[in-house]
């Protein structure tokens, strides 16, 4: 499989850009906050990604670029993963990886779904990621198990009338533990909910 090509960049735009390599132009998709420049005159490394899929029963190849071979590992490893498509990793791309990292690494859950373009069940693919040297054989079952509890929290707050995203908002306000209580959590979400509704009640009235 090919990691990176040498080519020079012809035209760069947001989430594209064209690459000159032997003659021949590939276009390439990219993360919306990329660095590629257009350079005319040397070549570049350009690390990519070739996706093959069939549509209509046409072989159809989708090229993905990347400024980092750290940005193709994390892109391979996210498109492996139930629920992320190429899309949906290239937003994540734009995000702080190291921070997404020790995320995961500590099995935060909350403040997963707080970062750009995760939600809930984006957070939960995200703890299932097995590309980093965790210190203890079971982090990854945990982190599964965290989002397992997070799961059955979403759902009881939702079947009393709250919101995904308000839900959301309240868990950035809390300091949950990996350990948490779900009833324990459930009831300080509400109370911060129904603080804050209180507030705004207030304010109108």
């Amino acid at each position: 499989m090919i990691t990176s090509i040498f080519g020079k960049v012809t035209f760069v735009g947001k989430r594209k850009i064209i690459v000159e390599h032997n003659w021949i132009s590939y276009w390439f998709n990219t993360k919306e906050n990329h660095k590629f420049e257009k350079n005319l005159e040397k070549n570049k490394q350009i690390f990519c990604h070739i996706i093959k899929k069939i549509v209509a029963n046409q072989i159809i190849e989708e090229a993905f670029a990347f400024n980092t071979l750290e940005e193709k590992e994390w892109f391979c490893r996210l498109i492996e993963l139930n629920g992320i498509g190429s899309k949906t990793a290239l937003n994540l791309l734009n995000n702080d990886l190291e921070e997404i990292k020790q995320y995961i690494l500590e099995n935060n859950y909350s403040a997963l779904c707080g970062i750009n373009g995760v939600n809930n069940k984006i957070a939960r693919a995200l703890l299932s990621l097995e590309i980093f040297e965790k210190s203890e054989n079971n982090k990854n079952i945990k982190g599964v198990q965290v989002a397992d509890g997070y799961d059955e929290l979403f759902e009881t707050l939702k079947s009393l009338g709250y919101k995904q995203q308000e839900i959301q908002d309240a868990l950035k306000m809390i300091e949950v533990k990996p350990d948490f209580d779900i009833s324990q959590l459930v009831a300080e979400v509400i109370k911060l909910m129904s603080f804050k509704n209180n507030e705004i009640t207030n304010k109108t009235a």
